[in-house]
């Protein structure tokens, strides 16, 4: 009651500081963090001056600064007569030029998407402008591009700059302006911020915990302990309701664990911090009952508990894998070691807290455990397998076996694996869960795999591209808001031409020229205004019913429609409002897509992670089938040209593996045919799953056995000679396969970036030629080439598949492929300054240079553009994005390939080593064991070994020495026995004497009467026969107890229950002088291995020493007691005597002594041996004036 109290009044405690904490901390947390930009943009603006003041003293040029983007995110711009002319980096995109009445704009300033400061110097003519990253700000966010602050102001994302009057926060710049300030998004909190607070508030459920706990014990002290049990689970699933239900601790809820984008499968496990509060919850109402010891009846149902029951509870195990696998966004796949992440460990983590919650049950259900028959074990095992196969279905066979057969095994050896202990003894465990996980998740794995494949095959059946749609709201903006295409259309003015022109303009401009697009422009009352269409089109009307049933898209103004060509196509519908009348105009926009490869790479940098289609298709080959003839295929996989292979296939989805590859055919509708390939998992998927997962858990496991202070076996013995050859072996091939991995690694990377730099080099150079052939009749290139350029250079990276830039002499771009690299502002309109100087004053032939856009790395090559004149007039660069990422992805493929075999080998290395050790070191093993259980008192026999090594020769020693010690111990025993028969015979003689002298005495003095004539002579007489009768008892019970000990009866070992032996010993002296009570926790039967009436005179011995032990004054009470502890009975016998003092209880079971006046102190001597005959053991526990306890431990039956 008392621990209930103080838990109870501290956890109260607890929840109200953390409740005051989280209730001051968002607003003051808030204020530090707006303090903090504060500070970290003053410090920016310093060092922005100072950066100026160093260039103007002439102590820095420009060419020293340009590490200092990557460094400190700082960047220079050096204009000459407005124009921009020296930069340290083009990853600012800097203004080009400026004039008067547009000046370089000091303080925070936005350009394009993000937020700067800025700090300029006018010195000799020049401007000089110094720049610093304060925050990203784009339209967009993937694993490249981040809208976040400079991570040189350490700030959450939920504050963003703004130059608005919605400003939270004032920033104060060292010249004293403000024009700029903090604003809190309203968005999401972040949660990295709370790490205090949530441990606060964990600190507040572990204190719950304890509360809840300790308030079942009190409830159990006052009732029973079941009922206490039942009111401890209650607790508990009412804690969790709560939490779940209303979210709480909010702290704790509010971090990304609880985030349901990760993880959900129902409402009562909404994300996968929830689960894994669930199955700690559980493991802990596991762990007490498991405390408890179980007596199961009937038999039929504790053989079911025993061995079929763990097979069964398989079945919530298989079903918690896979909903970690089916419901989760994040991957479990260990096949593809790179696409794990954080939420992956924490998955992990929730799969071995299940198996630990199954292992904990089995361990439980063995308390149960009988010795059953052969035949009796495997009915139960082969019963609970096929329940277990009844639950997880046909087809999922494989994990009702391997079930059967290793929890069965594990079921069996539970007692045998108890013996090893320590780590040695959880091995086995381990390698069957860890199996046994293997199979499940590579089960869950596949099937989610093949739903996601039947998705992505049906996407490519309506080749509906994500990305298109995503851009299609810009693009619609532009188009409404274009100035050339309003005054084209001008009302009574109006040009086609222009028309066409302004959109063609905007439909040609980067991903869009990847569509052929058709323009149809209708007044309100459905009359054709503007067509490029060569041939009479669809009319307004019909154009409008295609677009009513096509299907709808993220945005209403455009649809797709299914049946324009094999790859679909898209119909937009926008509706143009002249703001000189109210009539309004419909512009429909038909986009057919090209038949060519998608272009990878840059286009992945513009949208979100959710709508981009390369990383959905990683790993896969498709093709797509009309009328029986290939329409598209991409990936390694080579289809045919026809789809007669797929003839036979009659169902609309079916999977079949073929040539190594998984197939999986989908027909959507008649006529049309969709294959999706990815390459086949083998054997050597089930092996690095495996080995992932036994390393994990072993791992896991020496976490919890050090935290729990369990590492037995291991720990005791880490200094052995095996354990030392154990971990040096280890240790070796550990080390050599990292070593030669990583050297494999290193060797792989520089063969595929020499193979790229190679590439881009002939790629460059093929693009170079044909440029050259267009335009080898230029001198110069001015801003009215730049139209015809901008054409050329989307038309050859079609073809090249290849991004490509052209720059002007100055390092200016002169045209793109991929404009709007350029317009979100990821990269100055200006070249790398690294490559511009190379080219432009080293007069590089071509270079090869890594350049960087967000978080995205990859390689451009330069070469020098020169006419037919052999005059360079411009400068072209290949941004070799678009091939780059799929070397990468080769290189990811190769690695994650190399990590896998690698970590299997470690695995079978470690296992190697292992074994040789434990070969290496059987013989000392078997030396140690044949040393231990040498005993001089029993026969001892001689190794047997045959090898004349160094261990024969120990052998050798050992046995010679055994023989010396065999002598010496009858030697030793020969003299010992004889010893101690002179003492016996030295006690007993002892003991006889003493009655035979008063005997001699009182005979003497009777004679001595009888001569004397003594009148009382009959008296003396009688006194002396009966002071004769007294001391010949006291010879004959001499006798008796000697004989006693000396002549043991042999032992009648059988079943005997302990608790009716107790009641039988308190029978016996109910009408002593002392009092006898019993206090037996055992409600059942007590069942042990003994001889009834050996055991029934110990108890009584016991009581009557018990009885003697106790004054003279004081009333004797002696309590008999029994409890189980383990797999071994408890008895107990306490007195209130006056104790044994500490100088004699060394001496206590010695034969010969005793404390008392009389006797042989045979009798705890014989006690002893009699409790030890039944392989039991016998201790005390004294206190000198309260009394004395002895128990006796005998195995339980």
């Amino acid at each position: 009651m008392k621990k209930f109290l103080f838990f109870l009044s501290l956890t109260i405690l607890t929840g109200l500081l953390a409740q005051v904490a989280s209730s001051s901390f968002h607003q003051s947390n808030n204020d530090s963090e707006a303090e903090n930009i504060q500070q970290a943009i003053l410090k920016l603006d310093h060092e922005l001056n100072d950066l100026l003041d160093q260039v103007v003293a002439g102590k820095s040029d420009i060419s020293s600064l340009r590490g200092s983007w990557d460094k400190h995110g700082i960047g220079l711009a050096i204009y000459q007569h407005y124009q921009l002319a020296s930069w340290s980096t083009n990853a600012i995109p800097f203004r080009t030029q400026y004039n008067q009445r547009q000046q370089i704009e000091n303080g925070i300033v936005r350009l394009k998407n993000n937020w700067y400061l800025c700090r300029s110097v006018e010195v000799e003519g020049e401007v000089l402008a110094a720049y610093a990253l304060l925050r990203t700000s784009y339209g967009f966010e993937n694993r490249y591009i981040q809208n976040q602050w400079s991570p040189y102001i350490n700030c959450s994302t939920h504050f963003d700059l703004t130059k608005t009057d919605h400003k939270d926060y004032e920033i104060q710049l060292t010249d004293g302006a403000s024009d700029a300030g903090i604003r809190i998004l309203e968005t999401a909190e972040s949660n990295s911020e709370f790490s205090w607070l949530s441990l606060a508030w964990l600190l507040f459920l572990a204190l719950v915990l304890l509360t809840i706990w300790h308030a079942s014990n009190w409830v159990s002290e006052i009732s029973s302990a079941l009922f206490g049990n039942i009111c401890f689970v209650l607790l508990m699933v009412l804690l969790r309701t709560l939490m779940v239900w209303w979210e709480l601790p909010n702290a704790i809820y509010s971090l990304e664990l609880f985030d349901p984008t990760q993880h959900a499968t129902s409402a009562l496990i909404p994300s996968l911090g929830d689960l894994i509060l669930h199955l700690i919850a559980l493991l802990i109402i596991v762990i007490r009952f498991g405390d408890r010891e179980w007596n199961v009846k009937p038999k039929q149902l504790r053989q079911f508990i025993h061995y079929a029951l763990p097979i069964v509870l398989i079945a919530p195990l298989a079903y918690l894998i896979r909903i970690l696998v089916i419901n989760s966004s994040f991957s479990l796949d260990l096949n593809s070691p790179f696409s794990l992440n954080n939420f992956s460990l924490f998955g992990l983590i929730a799969s071995f807290l299940g198996l630990l919650i199954h292992h904990l049950i089995l361990q439980w259900t063995d308390h149960t455990s009988k010795k059953d028959g052969v035949a009796t074990r495997l009915s139960w095992i082969l019963a609970g397998g096929l329940i277990l196969f009844l639950i997880v279905g046909m087809e999922n066979w494989l994990i009702s076996l391997s079930a059967t057969i290793l929890i069965g095994a594990l079921t069996i050896a539970q007692a045998w694996l108890k013996t090893k202990g320590g780590l040695y003894g959880h091995a086995p465990s381990i390698l069957a869960y860890s199996a046994l996980a293997c199979i499940m998740l590579i089960d869950a794995t596949t099937e989610n795999e093949h739903e996601n494949r039947l998705s992505i095959a049906q996407k490519l059946d309506r080749k509906q591209n994500p990305i298109t749609e995503f851009l299609f709201e810009d693009l619609a903006s532009d188009i409404e808001q274009s100035r050339k295409l309003r005054i084209a259309l001008t009302p009574g003015n109006l040009d086609a031409q222009k028309t066409l022109a302004a959109l063609n303009e905007l439909l040609t401009y980067d991903h869009w020229n990847s569509y052929e697009h058709h323009i149809d422009v209708f007044n309100n009352e459905g009359g054709l205004l503007v067509s490029d269409r060569e041939q009479t089109g669809l009319n307004f009307f019909e154009l409008q019913s295609v677009y009513d049933i096509a299907t709808p898209t993220i945005t209403e103004k455009l649809r797709y429609v299914s049946g324009w060509s094999a790859q679909g196509g898209y119909l937009a519908r926008l509706k143009l409002s002249n703001p000189r009348n109210d009539q309004s105009l419909f512009l429909f926009i038909t986009l057919i897509p090209e038949k060519t490869d998608d272009i990878l790479g840059f286009t992945d940098l513009f949208v979100d992670e959710e709508y981009s289609t390369a990383k959905e298709l990683e790993g896969y080959s498709y093709a797509l089938y009309q009328n029986n003839e290939l329409q598209d295929s991409k990936g390694n996989f080579a289809y045919g040209l026809t789809d007669k292979a797929y003839d036979g296939i009659t169902n609309d989805t079916y999977c079949f593996n073929q040539d190594g590859y998984s197939h999986l055919v989908v027909k959507p509708q008649q006529g049309r045919l969709v294959v999706l390939s990815k390459p086949e998992d083998g054997l050597l998927s089930y092996l690095t799953t495996f080995s992932y997962l036994f390393l994990f858990y072993l791992a896991c496991s020496l976490i919890m056995a050090i935290i729990t202070g369990r590492l037995k076996g291991f720990s005791d013995e880490r200094h052995s000679f095996r354990n030392r050859i154990n971990l040096a072996m280890s240790s070796v091939s550990f080390v050599s396969l990292i070593l030669i991995g990583l050297l494999t690694v290193i060797y792989v990377i520089r063969e595929y970036d020499s193979r790229n730099e190679e590439m881009i080099s002939e790629k460059s150079q093929s693009v170079l030629i044909e440029l050259e052939h267009k335009l080898q009749n230029k001198d110069s290139f001015e801003d009215e080439d730049k139209p015809m350029l901008a054409a050329l250079m989307v038309k050859f990276s079609k073809v090249f598949f290849t991004d490509i830039n052209l720059y002007h002499m100055d390092g200016h771009l002169l045209a793109t492929s991929r404009p709007r690299l350029f317009d979100e502002g990821l990269m100055a309109t200006v070249m790398d300054p690294v490559a511009y100087e190379e080219m432009r004053f080293g007069q590089r032939s071509a270079f090869i240079h890594e350049e960087t856009v967000g978080n995205l790395k990859y390689l451009t090559a330069y070469v020098p553009f020169r006419n037919d004149k052999r005059e360079v007039i411009a400068f072209m660069s290949l941004p070799y994005f678009a091939r780059q990422y799929g070397l990468q992805q080769e290189i990811f493929a190769l690695l994650a390939t190399l990590t896998n075999i690698y970590v299997f080998l470690i695995l079978i290395s470690v296992v190697v080593a292992l074994f040789i050790s434990n070969r290496i070191t059987e013989p000392l093993r078997f030396i140690r064991e044949s040393l231990k259980n040498l005993k001089l008192d029993q026969t001892n026999r001689e190794i047997d070994w045959q090898s004349n090594d160094e261990i024969g020769e120990l052998v050798k020693e050992y046995n010679r020495t055994l023989n010396e010690l065999v002598r010496s111990a009858e030697l030793l025993a020969r003299s010992e026995r004889e010893s101690a028969w002179r003492e016996m015979a030295k006690q007993v003689a002892h003991e006889i004497k003493n009655p035979l002298t008063p005997m001699k005495l009182s005979i003497q003095m009777l004679q001595r009467s009888k001569n004397d004539g003594a009148e009382d002579l009959n008296e003396r007489i009688e006194r002396t026969t009966k002071t004769l009768i007294e001391q010949i008892d006291t010879l004959s019970n001499i006798a008796t107890e000697f004989s006693s000990f000396a002549q043991m009866p042999k032992s009648n070992i059988e079943r005997v229950d302990l608790k009716k032996l107790l009641e039988s010993a308190a029978e016996l002296h109910r009408n002593s002088e002392a009092t006898v009570s019993l206090n037996i926790e055992v409600t059942d039967s007590s069942f042990a291995q003994a001889d009834r009436e050996q055991m029934l005179r110990v108890f009584t011995n016991l009581i009557k020493n018990g009885v003697q032990a106790t004054p003279d004054d004081v009333q004797p009470e002696i309590t008999l007691g029994l409890i189980r502890k383990g797999s071994n009975w408890i008895a107990s016998v306490k007195d209130n005597g006056s104790g044994i003092p500490e100088e004699l209880r060394e001496k206590i079971f010695v034969p010969n002594f005793t404390t008392k006046s009389s006797g042989m102190g045979l009798g705890l001597a014989m006690v002893k041996n009699i409790v030890e005959t039944c392989n039991g053991k016998i201790w005390f526990e004294s206190e000198v004036g309260k009394g004395t306890v002895f128990y006796i431990s005998l195995p339980a039956d």
